[in-house]
C-alpha cells in the first residue's frame, strides 16, 4: 500500500491537487519517506516544500502529531525551516500554535537565513524578526553569511528597507568570512531581477561608517514583486525606442527641432547634463544642403549609455560605494609608532599593557597594544602560542559592535596586538566626564548593541567565543554612537594573573564577574 500511496502523493503534487493531497495525508499511518524531484525526505517535508494549501499540513499534523514538524531530513532541516524558505507567515504561525514553546527550540538560531532566501514573500522574515528580535538577522552561518546577506541577494529592495528600519547602519557593516557586505551580495547572481532598484536605494542612503540610514516608513508584509520573464527586460528598461540621444546635440535656437524634456532625464546623470552648443557644431547646420559636410569627429553622436548606466544610475551607485571606508589591510609588513612630542602617542594604559597609535606601510593608522615580555622564557613561549591562537580566532570575527583584530607579532617592545583604531571614549570615561550615570535611553541603546555583539560571539560556527572581561572600561563608544567591545582579557591571560584557560580559576575583573 505504501508504494501506491507514494505514487498518489507524487501525482497530487504534480497537478497541485490540494484536495486529493489533503485526503491522502489524513489517511497516512506514518510520516513515510520517498523521493520527489530529486530529494528523499519525509512527506511532511515535501508538504512544507511543494503543497500550495496549509490544510494539507493541518491534516498531517492532526493525524501524526508534532513529530511530523520536528523531524529532520538529511540536511538537518525540519519542515518548519522549509516553510520559512518557501511559504508565508501563516504556515509558521500555525506551527508555533501547534508546537507551543517547543517551536523556537526546533527553529534554532539560523531560522532567519531560510526566511531571507524566500523569493516569494518577505512575510516570513518579518514574522521571525518580530518574535525572535533583530539578533536573528546578524547570526552568521558556517561561511559567516547572515540573513542580511541572503536578503540582499535574493529579495527586493522592500526587504532591505525593512532590515534598515531595524538594524540601521549596522547592516552595512556585517561581513562574512570573505569580508563581503550586503553591497557585494546585491551584485551576486545573474538572475537577480531587483538589482537595479537595490542599487538605487543603497546609493540614496549615502551610507558612511557609523552614519544613520534614512528610515523608511514601516512597510506592510506583502508578496515580493514577480520578477520579469527571462525574455523581457525589467520594467525600468521597457521604454520604447528612444530618439532621446538627439537632444544631447540640440542645434542652435534657430532650428525648429522639438525639445525632448520628457525623455532626456531618464538616462542623464550628473555627468551628462546638457552643455551649451559648441562652435564646432554650428557649421554642421549652417552649410548649404548641396555642400558636403566635412568630417566632424568631435560631434559624432555618442554611443548609447551602457546597460550598467541604465540600470539605476550606476555612476551614482559607484560614487556611493566610495563613501564606504577602505577596509583595513592586515597584510602590512612594517609599521612605526605615531609620535607626539617625540614620543609614541599613547592612547591608553592598563595594569598589564599600553595601547599606542601606529602607522602601517599601507598608510593606515591602527591601534597596537604592547604587552611587555619578561620572566620565564619557557612559560612565555607557551603563553605566546595561546595568545597567537586566540588572535587568529578573533581575526575571523567581523561585527559592527566588536573591535576588528588585524594581527599579532613579537617585537623587541613586547607582544604586539594590532586592531582597528577607535575614535571615541570608554563608557567609564563617559561617566567620569559627565560626572553622572548614563541616562536610561542610553543604557537601553548601549545594552542592545552590547548584547548584539556578545550574541554574535556566542553563536560562532566553530564554537562560542567568550569575552571574559565585560566592564565599562572595555566598552568603547565611538563618535558615531556605535558600541565596540574591546580587550578580550588577552593581556591578563598572557601575564598569568588569570591562569590558563583550563581549571576552575576565576576569569575577568572583580565586581564585574
Amino acid at each position: 500500500m505504501s508504494y501506491f500511496t507514494k505514487r498518489k502523493i507524487r501525482a497530487a503534487f504534480e497537478v497541485e491537487n490540494s484536495r486529493e493531497l489533503e485526503r491522502l495525508c489524513a489517511r497516512l499511518e506514518s510520516n513515510i519517506e520517498f523521493k520527489y524531484r530529486g530529494l528523499k525526505q519525509s512527506v511532511s517535508h515535501h508538504v512544507a516544500r511543494w503543497s500550495v494549501s496549509l490544510e494539507c499540513l493541518k491534516a498531517l499534523t492532526e493525524k501524526l502529531g508534532e513529530s511530523c514538524l520536528t523531524c529532520r531530513n538529511s540536511n538537518g532541516w525540519t519542515p518548519i525551516h522549509l516553510m520559512a524558505w518557501f511559504k508565508d507567515d501563516s504556515w509558521l504561525e500555525f506551527s508555533r500554535e501547534f508546537l507551543g514553546l517547543n517551536f523556537f527550540e526546533v527553529l534554532g538560531n539560523k531560522a532567519a537565513h531560510f526566511a531571507a532566501k524566500n523569493t516569494k514573500t518577505n512575510a516570513s522574515l518579518r514574522w521571525l524578526v518580530e518574535r525572535l528580535g533583530t539578533d536573528c538577522l546578524t547570526i552568521p552561518d558556517d561561511e559567516g553569511n547572515t540573513a542580511v546577506h541572503w536578503a540582499a541577494m535574493l529579495q527586493p529592495v522592500e526587504s532591505l528597507q525593512f532590515l534598515a528600519s531595524h538594524l540601521g547602519s549596522e547592516m552595512f557593516s556585517l561581513r562574512n568570512n570573505k569580508g563581503e557586505t550586503l553591497i557585494d551580495w546585491v551584485e551576486k547572481g545573474s538572475n537577480n531581477p531587483w538589482k537595479s532598484s537595490k542599487r538605487e536605494w543603497i546609493a540614496s542612503q549615502k551610507w558612511q561608517p557609523g552614519a544613520s540610514l534614512l528610515q523608511p516608513p514601516q512597510l506592510a508584509a506583502r508578496p515580493l514583486p514577480t520578477p520579469p520573464p527571462a525574455d523581457q527586460p525589467p520594467a525600468a528598461q521597457t521604454l520604447p525606442p528612444q530618439p532621446a540621444v538627439k537632444p544631447r546635440f540640440e542645434p542652435p535656437a534657430a532650428q525648429t527641432l522639438p525639445p525632448q524634456p520628457a525623455v532626456q532625464p531618464r538616462f542623464e546623470s550628473s555627468a551628462t547634463q546638457p552643455t551649451p552648443p559648441k562652435p564646432a557644431v554650428k557649421p554642421r547646420f549652417e552649410l548649404p544642403a548641396a555642400q558636403p559636410t566635412p568630417p566632424q569627429p568631435v560631434v559624432k553622436p555618442k554611443p548609447e549609455p551602457p546597460a550598467s548606466q541604465t540600470l539605476g544610475d550606476t555612476s551614482t551607485f559607484e560614487s556611493s560605494l566610495s563613501l564606504v571606508s577602505k577596509p583595513l589591510d592586515p597584510g602590512f609588513t612594517s609599521w612605526s609608532f605615531v609620535k607626539q612630542d617625540d614620543k609614541p602617542q599613547l592612547l591608553g594604559a592598563g595594569g598589564f599593557s599600553k595601547v599606542f597609535k601606529a602607522l602601517t606601510d599601507r598608510y593606515q593608522t591602527v591601534a597596537v597594544k604592547v604587552i611587555p615580555v619578561s620572566g620565564d622564557a619557557w612559560r612565555e613561549k607557551n603563553e605566546l602560542k595561546l595568545e597567537q591562537r586566540g588572535i587568529e580566532i578573533l581575526k575571523t570575527v567581523k561585527h559592527p559592535n566588536i573591535v576588528l583584530f588585524l594581527k599579532c607579532e613579537v617585537t623587541s617592545d613586547g607582544f604586539c596586538i594590532f586592531t582597528e583604531l577607535i575614535s571615541g571614549l570608554s563608557l567609564l570615561d563617559l561617566m567620569k566626564q559627565n560626572e553622572k550615570p548614563i541616562e536610561e535611553s542610553g543604557v537601553m541603546d548601549f545594552s542592545r548593541q552590547i548584547c548584539s555583539g556578545l550574541n554574535f560571539l556566542h553563536c560562532q560556527p566553530q564554537g562560542p567565543i567568550l569575552h571574559r572581561d565585560i566592564k565599562c572600561s572595555n566598552i568603547m563608544l565611538t563618535h558615531d554612537g556605535v558600541i565596540k567591545l574591546i580587550d578580550f582579557g588577552l593581556a591578563k591571560e598572557f601575564m598569568g594573573t588569570c591562569g590558563l584557560t583550563t581549571g576552575n580559576q576565576a576569569k575577568g575583573t572583580w565586581h564585574f564577574m
